[in-house]
């Protein structure tokens, strides 16, 4: 029946053999690999270990390990830092019910094209996927509220960011991103010093009337940059403050602020 849906079954998870199992305080259980360079193309992270919950990821877990495909259960809710770093086959990544993520955790994962951060996931460190040069697409779910420093540096594919619910973007948190072209943070509160530095292609950037702070050089070298689109009034944008050369070495750009337009130097 061609109407039928295809409706994937879940995959099925890595043997416990390929894991070490550490119990937590709590009593569930974090997890890496006991040898990243010996693990399937598709890690599938169990969600159970001995009856108790599977819940972190440990620090380092796969580091620079061959996988190729990432799953996380929703029984995560820690994903460690660099415990992906370095993994460059890895292609897609899962990442459960994590609340949060730590710094570098996917660094360098140079063949990593999209990820989507769920609905759980609060926060993340710094760098958390830097230098992932392939990642074009990076969905954000309700949940997130602060993105760490460098956390998407120099991602050249990066195409386009937006997030409904992020409060605060980390220094040089799209810094490199030279692909990118439009980010969308109606609920930003501040944007970390030299943000947006380098992208050569932004051409437009969406705040709300929430914004209180731009930091040092936050668009600096943002040469395509043609408008920002500001769901306060003009007295209001006059009112943020702003950092040293904010906005330097951009193309001449407009504000447009729900009363009026206002046109850069």
């Amino acid at each position: 029946d061609s109407s039928a849906q295809d409706v994937s079954e879940p995959p099925e998870a890595t043997p416990d053999e390929y894991f070490t199992f550490t119990l937590l305080e709590d009593g569930t259980y974090e997890i890496k690999a006991k040898d990243p360079g010996k693990l399937p193309g598709t890690v599938v992270i169990p969600e159970t270990h001995g009856g108790k919950d599977v819940t972190r990821v440990a620090y380092r877990a796969f580091y620079q390990s061959g996988a190729v495909r990432a799953v996380i259960p929703q029984s995560v809710k820690s994903i460690g830092a660099e415990a992906f770093f370095g993994c460059v086959e890895l292609v897609s990544a899962e990442l459960g019910g994590a609340k949060t993520i730590g710094s570098d955790a996917f660094r360098g994962c140079k063949k990593l094209e999209r990820i989507f951060l769920p609905e759980t996931l609060e926060k993340t460190g710094d760098g958390v996927f830097a230098e992932c040069a392939a990642l074009m697409s990076a969905e954000c779910g309700g949940g997130l509220y602060q993105l760490g420093a460098n956390a998407f540096e120099n991602c050249t594919s990066l195409i386009s960011f937006g997030s409904q619910s992020l409060s605060f973007a980390g220094q040089y948190a799209f810094s490199g991103c030279t692909a990118l072209k439009s980010a969308d943070l109606p609920a930003l509160q501040r944007l970390g010093g030299c943000a947006f530095s380098g992208c050569a292609a932004l051409e437009r950037v969406s705040f709300s009337a929430e914004l209180k702070q731009i930091d040092w050089f936050a668009m600096e070298g943002c040469a395509s940059l043609r408008e920002i689109s500001f769901d306060g009034t003009a007295a209001e944008w006059e009112r943020i403050l702003k950092g040293d050369e904010w906005d330097r070495k951009t193309s001449a750009y407009s504000v447009t602020c729900s009363d009026r337009v206002i046109t850069s130097d």
